[in-house]
């Protein structure tokens, strides 16, 4: 076995992994926005409806962890899936107190919190890793 066998197979399956975590990511924050819209009543106060939704997200972060831990690594989907989620039931959860909005709005602003939040934790973790160098070690930076 060559010693940059590891380092290839990573390379190999890191699209994969990524994937994975953008699909957790997402999914924790649409299915949290839609979780807020069917169970909590938009007569109760915000700052309730706020706290709720928070935990809401994070129940839902829980059942999604269990589901695609098994797939990637725990970090690549609980960092930037707690923030998604506890995100996406904060604003969620406030939305549907000042305004009634529907399902489908409900889901595209948890999905675009998702994707926004993935997005910056791709590239915060690309900045502290660096680029892969492309000399003939194929090491990283």
């Amino acid at each position: 076995m060559r010693p940059d066998t590891f380092v290839d197979m990573e390379r190999g399956t890191a699209w994969f992994v990524r994937g994975v975590d953008y699909t957790s990511t997402l999914l924790a924050a649409g299915v949290t926005a839609g979780a807020v819209h069917f169970l909590i009543p938009s007569h109760w106060p915000a700052w309730v409806s706020m706290v709720l939704g928070m935990f809401l997200g994070m129940v839902v972060l829980l059942v999604v962890f269990m589901g695609f831990s098994l797939v990637a690594g725990p970090f690549g989907i609980l960092m930037p899936g707690m923030t998604a989620a506890m995100a996406a039931g904060m604003v969620c959860g406030m939305t549907m107190t000042a305004q009634k909005a529907s399902f489908v709005e409900a889901l595209t602003v948890g999905a675009l919190i998702g994707l926004g939040i993935a997005v910056s934790f791709h590239l915060y973790d690309r900045s502290l890793h660096g680029e892969v160098s492309r000399n003939g070690t194929r090491r990283s930076a």
